[in-house]
């Protein structure tokens, strides 16, 4: 026995349903901030949104958790792991555009979520940050966890699970900035999305070094002499003094950095 409640850790590379990753932690920190919100209840007693019980049930993000055990298949399909920090300048251009598709996508479609975990420096920073976003978050305390399990490259991240375990998306973030709000609308159906075509790929964090333009849009090429050197197709054309190597569009497993 322990005076504090103990939580149980991730195995990194062991996959888990989405249910079991989310009752690794006792509960999440709503939104609204009316109370903590017990995760394994949510998963075992959920009922649809839709049921004549609503009136006696604890409202949580289309979630309802009924006063008396009913076993419902969750509506839950996926949730989005939303890993952030107030202190990070991405983060904090991010933040609104994804909350403002989150709650646009939520008024039609239940089965997608999202739960911040917090990279900030301390718990008055994380409030004040929580309390900009519709959704709830994981405690101040335990982002260590997932962040180990999923095993973080960086922040933003938006790394996106289906109820039985299967990774979405690890590069959530880019997913949102190119697809907008088809992105959560995809995920809701627990679907993986389909890469754009290579000459509408946005290379959203990357601005062309000869005409300025930004993003660059299709193709990217780099120097392979000048330090962060980028240009689009059609500067690369007209020719560069040194050697340019043309960028491969990132898979999931790979983050656009610069």
């Amino acid at each position: 026995k322990h005076e504090h409640p103990l939580v149980e850790y991730l195995i990194p590379n062991q996959k888990y349903t989405l249910e079991q990753i989310i009752s690794s932690i006792p509960d999440l920190l709503p939104s609204n901030n009316a109370g903590n919100i017990l995760m394994k209840a949510i998963f075992e007693n959920d009922i649809k949104p839709n049921s004549t019980n609503r009136s006696r049930c604890i409202p949580f993000c289309g979630l309802r958790i009924p006063r008396k055990k009913k076993a419902v298949t969750p509506i839950v399909k996926s949730m989005g792991f939303y890993f952030s920090a107030h202190w990070c300048p991405p983060c904090q251009e991010f933040t609104p555009m994804l909350a403002e598709f989150y709650k646009e996508t939520r008024e039609k479609y239940q089965s997608f979520d999202v739960v911040f975990l917090s990279f900030d420096q301390d718990e008055d920073s994380f409030n004040t940050y929580r309390s900009q976003m519709p959704w709830p978050a994981v405690p101040f305390n335990l982002t260590d966890i997932f962040a180990e399990y999923f095993k973080l490259q960086g922040l933003p991240s938006l790394i996106v699970v289906s109820s039985d375990g299967q990774i979405l998306s690890r590069k959530g973030c880019e997913d949102v900035e190119q697809h907008g709000i088809k992105a959560l609308q995809t995920w809701s159906r627990a679907e993986k999305l389909k890469p754009p075509p290579p000459d509408q790929y946005k290379w959203t964090h990357f601005a062309c070094d000869g005409c300025g333009i930004k993003p660059i849009v299709g193709e990217k090429y780099s120097c392979l002499t000048c330090q962060n050197y980028d240009l689009c197709s059609a500067c690369a054309k007209k020719g560069h003094e040194h050697e340019l190597k043309l960028q491969l569009q990132p898979n999931d497993d790979e983050h656009q950095s610069k």
